[in-house]
């Protein structure tokens, strides 16, 4: 498929109207992807990304509307194009068009990269050799408006033909080495002393250091140019939760003490991360952008935002105030922030501008939806402090010498068994990993005092049964009465937290679904 591409070809004369079908189509293919490039450029009309994270990996889905331009609105600059039997006759052979559909960094993997159609029909996408060629004819003609100053003499013409040749050879290298021929090439145009055009050496810097670092990816597509075409792109890349973009130097806010602690507990207890920082793909290249992120099961979004990415590691208030300040000065257009509160998160934007070394993120902060593990971890609190408060009440009829302590002992074993099978039911499914910190904190305190109630059991009735010799009065005041009215005291006041942070659970849930279905009730 790659038989007719020739990055050194001259124009044909027209006689052949095959010959120059495909010739047309290729510039047409070269002029988009000069679009998809160009800074000022959004050659897409809408993009809907669809993203889910799940074990250090995300998965993407992205639907591309695109009104592909005419031929005369893409060629506008070409003098065919006013000669309307050219026009007809490319639409009546309607070549196949080769079309760039996505910028890729070099050295990123991305796994089932694929490309359909609305019918489901998987397109062909280009291979490396093809792919190359086709970005080569592109910075062919960046390199067109250096060849346009006479060289003067023979020698320098020779040069300009060498480094020519070595500027179009940076799609097939590595982007370090890429990187590096283009600042040779570049300043070995600067040494020649020929008259460029003005700005002329750095619209070719710039341009060959872009496609240092990235590849475009083509696909072949029948389609005319002027019609509207949907494309489902979809692919996975690696992803981690716990990692924050590197703040830039001077831009560093250390982390408050309680936060520490409170990811300190997290990461004890179990917990997965809960708040996500995703960055966006191609919201520079459409005029509408839409994000959605589907939450886990039994789960919903507390916050939902974009934000910058050397702002991540700063306060909330921070990173709010930088992105709106940048939306002010580039006229750009936001919604879904503070419709939060539903299992999907929903964020739109319009022409959302992009920034050199600052990209853009979705940032996502999920909660379990009440009244979940909370509420049922609450009422086990309870029930095990009445319990505590009960065993404390006949502590001193369960010391004589003739009560049965295993009796009593067996009595707390069948507690966290109960647990057990209380929770079950809210194990098995896949909210398990993203129980809140809250919920862990009362099991594991429940676990606890069970445990520290069976061992003192044995302790009371066992090591330190009358005649014992290893019983020591230490032992004897951690296993006591008094010991035991601070466990009580410690499950009561957990199960009045648990309350207290269930009910406010609760409350920003509804005013959250308010706020979400006001809007639309009317």
């Amino acid at each position: 498929m790659t038989a007719d591409l020739n990055v050194n070809e001259s124009p044909v004369d027209g006689s052949n109207p095959q010959e120059l079908a495909l010739e047309l189509a290729k510039a047409y293919s070269t002029a988009l992807a000069i679009s998809m490039i160009n800074e000022n450029d959004r050659p897409f009309s809408r993009i809907s990304e669809s993203v889910e994270i799940d074990h250090g990996e995300c998965r993407r889905r992205l639907t591309i509307d695109w009104h592909l331009p005419t031929l005369a609105e893409a060629l506008h600059s070409d003098p065919r194009m006013q000669d309307s039997a050219t026009i007809r006759s490319f639409n009546e052979l309607n070549p196949t068009l080769v079309l760039p559909i996505f910028i890729a960094r070099k050295g990123r993997l991305m796994n089932h990269f694929c490309v359909e159609d609305p019918a489901g029909t998987k397109l062909y996408l280009c291979g490396q050799r093809e792919g190359q060629e086709r970005t080569q004819i592109m910075l062919r003609v960046f390199w067109e408006v250096v060849g346009l100053t006479p060289p003067g003499s023979s020698y320098t013409a020779g040069r300009l033909e060498e480094l020519g040749h070595k500027y179009l050879e940076v799609p097939a290298m590595d982007a370090d080495a890429a990187e590096a021929r283009v600042g040779h090439v570049v300043s070995e145009l600067r040494t020649l002393g020929l008259p460029f055009y003005p700005e002329a050496l750095g619209r070719l810097k710039y341009v060959g250091n872009y496609m240092a670092k990235r590849h475009l990816i083509w696909l072949h597509l029948t389609a005319r140019p002027g019609q509207a075409v949907r494309l489902s792109v979809s692919y996975r890349t690696r992803f981690s939760a716990d990692y924050s973009p590197k703040p830039p130097k001077g831009r560093y806010q250390p982390k408050s003490i309680f936060k520490q602690l409170d990811e300190g507990a997290r990461r004890a207890v179990g917990q997965e991360p809960y708040e996500f920082r995703i960055p966006l793909s191609m919201h520079s290249l459409c005029t509408s952008y839409h994000f959605t992120q589907t939450a886990p099961a039994g789960t919903f979004f507390l916050e939902q935002r974009f934000a910058y990415e050397q702002t991540l590691t700063m306060p909330k208030t921070h990173q709010r105030g930088t992105f709106e300040e940048s939306l002010r000065k580039s006229e750009a257009i936001t919604q879904g922030e503070n419709e939060a509160g539903g299992p999907v998160a929903h964020l739109y934007a319009r022409n959302l501008p992009s920034k050199v070394g600052d990209q853009v993120y979705a940032y996502t902060l999920l909660r379990e939806r009440p009244p979940g593990t909370t509420a049922l971890v609450m009422w086990l609190t309870l029930f095990a402090s009445i319990f505590f408060w009960f065993f404390w009440r006949i502590w001193d009829g369960l010391v004589f010498d003739d009560t049965k302590g295993i009796d009593v002992a067996a009595l707390f074993v069948a507690l966290p068994g109960l647990a057990s099978i209380w929770f079950s039911r809210a194990f098995k499914d896949d909210i398990r990993p993203r129980i809140p910190l809250v919920s862990r904190i009362g099991l594991l305190a429940v676990g606890m005092s069970a445990f520290y109630a069976l061992l003192g059991v044995v302790v009371r009735r066992g090591v330190c049964s009358p005649g014992s010799v290893v019983c020591t009065p230490e032992l004897m005041a951690v296993f006591s009465r008094d010991a035991l009215l601070g466990v009580a005291l410690l499950l009561s006041v957990l199960t009045v937290w648990l309350f207290a942070r269930k009910w406010r659970f609760q409350k920003s849930y509804q005013v959250l679904q308010k706020n979400i279905i006001d809007p639309y009730s009317r």
